[in-house]
């Protein structure tokens, strides 16, 4: 083969490695069909392109692939600011409802100027409560009332504001000092205010215990919730009606059950929401009222220490597990 035919195919083959190794491997390598050693090395050569060509491809995906999950970074955490944005305002809206709810209950020690031995445990399961309490006096006259909404958290806590206007409304405007016409008023307003003819699984409402006292006359009212009370006799139950406050099954005249008892110096009555009873605990039961009555049954010195017992009992019982409802129970002493 002529000498300078041979030099100028290896400067071609020089060249077209050179190509290769500048990364530009779009072109065909010369004299792959030769034979001999120039055949060997162009082959040589055109494999090393298709490997070049391979491997740049893979690295273009992988910048395009690593130029998308920058993008998508950037969108995340936009995302992720946007979603703590929201998270504050809402938890902004949150503590402020919890400002309206504080102050539209009574201060934890309302009872001490008229009951000075007393106990408050209100415990909500979130930050805002779907429990609340009540207190009305005019004169001799107390009405005392602990009520539980449907749910907890932010729902609840809307139930307790509506809950809390309509039985001041039933009390102070409506003049009624009689649990049961209180709480039939109110279970009429709340049927008023929520029924609707699209929603016939409709469920919101309350359970709620009222005691009116004047003096050592009692009268007591309850929807779903019942009345303990501890006199020289021991313990006594007063239940209440099983139907809820805006229960569907209420007709429009249907009235609570109102009893009236005569109380002694010194008996203790203690009211409470199902979310003591229903709490459940590492042994996976709930607290249950016979384990309540237990407690109430105990021998103590006085119904605040009563109330000692019953929070630190509940925290006992619950262990490692999480609060099931909101917890309200109240007690006090006649003087």
């Amino acid at each position: 083969m002529n000498k300078n035919l041979i030099n100028e195919q290896i400067a071609e083959l020089n060249h077209a490695l050179y190509e290769i190794t500048g990364n530009d491997v779009f072109f065909s390598v010369p004299y792959t069909e030769l034979e001999g050693e120039i055949g060997e090395m162009a082959r040589a050569i055109d494999k090393l392109k298709d490997i070049t060509e391979s491997r740049n491809k893979t690295e273009l995906e992988l910048y395009q692939f690593k130029k998308q999950i920058e993008e998508q970074n950037i969108e995340m955490e936009f995302i992720n600011e946007e979603i703590t944005h929201q998270k504050e305002e809402i938890l902004s809206a949150i503590r402020y409802s919890k400002k309206i709810q504080n102050a539209l209950l009574p201060p934890k020690d309302f009872l001490d100027s008229y009951f000075p031995d007393n106990f408050l445990i209100y415990m909500p399961k979130d930050y805002v409560s779907g429990d609340f309490y009540w207190h009305y006096k005019s004169g001799a006259t107390h009405i005392i009332i602990v009520a539980d909404c449907t749910g907890h958290g932010v729902p609840g806590a809307m139930l307790t504001l509506l809950g809390i206007m309509m039985f001041d409304e039933a009390v102070r405007q409506h003049k009624s000092i009689c649990p049961s016409e209180i709480l039939t008023l109110v279970s009429q307003k709340i049927k008023e205010k929520l029924e609707s003819e699209d929603e016939e699984n409709q469920s919101d409402g309350m359970d709620a215990a009222v005691i009116m006292i004047k003096g050592r006359h009692c009268e007591y009212a309850g929807a779903g919730r019942s009345l303990f009370f501890i006199d020289n006799n021991g313990l006594n139950v007063i239940k209440g009606d099983r139907r809820s406050l805006g229960d569907k099954r209420n007709s429009q005249d249907y009235k609570f059950t109102n009893h009236e008892i005569s109380l002694e110096s010194g008996t203790k009555i203690i009211m409470a929401s199902d979310g003591y009873t229903d709490q459940v605990g590492g042994n996976g039961k709930k607290f249950g009222t016979r384990t309540l009555k237990k407690l109430l049954n105990m021998d103590y010195d006085s119904i605040s220490d009563l109330g000692v017992i019953l929070e630190s009992s509940l925290i006992k019982h619950k262990a490692h597990q999480e609060q099931r409802d909101d917890i309200t129970v109240l007690g006090f002493t006649l003087p």
